[in-house]
């Protein structure tokens, strides 16, 4: 199994990697194989490409990289055509959400996404792993707390 591999999942009512897991592969990730802003993956044909923030963690969910990590793996809404990626994008969607949290403490409200946060004119990769790895802790001390 690849380092950014997520597990099998043992069952469909479980997320198949728990978001801090999620949020430390994608670091992991960017150290490996690069960061980058402005799309989630250059070259779209590697097999192990660099990716923006997005991207990184849309790998540690679905394993590899995905044209679309927010396509929820149904037809029109209803119909699961692929029972395993509904999961990976619940995943997906869960260490999205966990991230934008994290990035918004103190704030009064969510003024910029994640993709907007990645291409950041300024902004470096040691900030972005950094960033993952913070919220991976933060999420992990919440998961703890009585």
């Amino acid at each position: 199994m690849h380092a950014t591999q997520p597990p099998t999942p043992d069952s469909t009512d479980t997320p198949t990697v728990p978001p801090v897991t999620a949020l430390r592969l994608a670091a992991d990730y960017l150290d490996q194989h690069g960061w980058i802003q402005g799309d989630y993956y250059v070259p779209w044909d590697a097999e192990h490409p660099p990716a923006c923030t997005l991207g990184a963690l849309a790998i540690a969910c679905y394993g590899q990289p995905i044209a679309d990590p927010f396509d929820d793996g149904t037809e029109d809404g209803r119909h699961i055509v692929d029972l395993d990626h509904v999961n990976r994008w619940h995943d997906f969607m869960t260490v999205h959400h966990a991230l934008i949290a994290y990035l918004n403490l103190g704030r009064a409200r969510l003024d910029f996404s994640v993709d907007t946060w990645n291409d950041t004119t300024g902004r470096t990769v040691t900030e972005v792993t950094s960033t993952l790895r913070a919220a991976a802790d933060h999420y992990a001390e919440r998961l703890v707390r009585p």
